[in-house]
């Protein structure tokens, strides 16, 4: 996520967007609706994952692993 606003569509479950340029403290906001996720960065960018399936990861340069829970609209760090 370096430049502009970036859409991934029909993701599903099982799926996993590495994000090896990207640390927690680059993630300005993330926003959770019943079909979609959009992570938007402090630089201005953004990345809109469309899925109606929750279990999305994302996986940041430190290796952790964040899962989207679309029912709860959570964002949240996988244990």
């Amino acid at each position: 996520l370096t430049d502009g606003h970036d859409v991934i569509q029909n993701a599903t479950g099982d799926d996993v967007v590495n994000l090896y340029d990207m640390t927690i403290e680059d993630v300005a906001s993330a926003n959770v609706t019943a079909s979609a996720i959009q992570i938007n960065t402090t630089t201005g960018n953004s990345l809109t994952v469309e899925s109606r399936n929750s279990g999305i990861g994302f996986r940041l340069l430190d290796g952790t692993t964040w899962t989207v829970n679309q029912n709860t609209r959570e964002w949240s760090q996988r244990s």
